[in-house]
């Protein structure tokens, strides 16, 4: 999932999985070290050679404490770098433990 959005800003061929491997990265260890505490948070990817840009914000059901089932909400919002305007939203629901996916929306955007 989060490899399809860096594929639709990053036209870049050759950094796509470098790209995708920072997003990742990131936003694990967002998620993991501030989970805890503040349960929220926003990770900014600017694409390659296109004018997009996505936003992944995430958000716990409770804070992240490992002791019982914990649900992440994961927000991808694609969006023109220079006109601000929304291409694309879509919302994802995973089981933080197993990274099973529980649920996905897809909002049009006309």
């Amino acid at each position: 999932m989060i490899y399809n959005v860096v594929c639709e800003i990053c036209y870049d061929r050759e950094y796509i999985y470098p790209c995708f491997l920072e997003v990742f990265g990131e936003l694990t260890s967002d998620i993991y070290g501030s989970g805890g505490t503040v349960g929220s948070g926003a990770v900014k990817v600017n694409g390659i050679k296109s004018d997009c840009m996505a936003i992944f914000e995430w958000s716990l059901l409770r804070r992240l404490d490992f002791i019982r089932f914990n649900e992440l909400y994961l927000t991808c919002v694609i969006r023109d770098k220079y006109t601000e305007i929304v291409k694309h939203r879509t919302r994802w629901a995973f089981d933080i433990s197993t990274g099973e996916l529980i649920s996905e929306l897809q909002e049009e955007i006309p």
